[in-house]
């Protein structure tokens, strides 16, 4: 059998770095959980934060608004 092996610094789970950590409102930054440092605190204990594009279309269901964020390419009233 064949152990896999992970990059030190990287988590194994996200991907996440020292200079690119996880991070929520409420718990902060992440840390290192292992000595390898292959995996991060969020990753272990499951701190999750939906993502704003989430959180935005929820809101806009929840209220039956109809305005949306613009994609790439879309023109504003101010740039007609």
């Amino acid at each position: 059998m064949k152990l896999k092996t992970y990059k030190r610094g990287v988590c194994r789970v996200c991907g996440c770095t020292d200079t690119t950590p996880c991070y929520t409102h409420q718990h902060g930054y992440c840390w290192w959980i292992d000595d390898r440092h292959t995996l991060c605190s969020h990753c272990y204990y499951g701190y999750y934060e939906e993502g704003l594009d989430k959180l935005l279309n929820d809101n806009k269901k929840a209220s039956g608004n109809d305005c949306h964020l613009l994609s790439e390419g879309e023109k504003t009233r101010d740039s007609l």
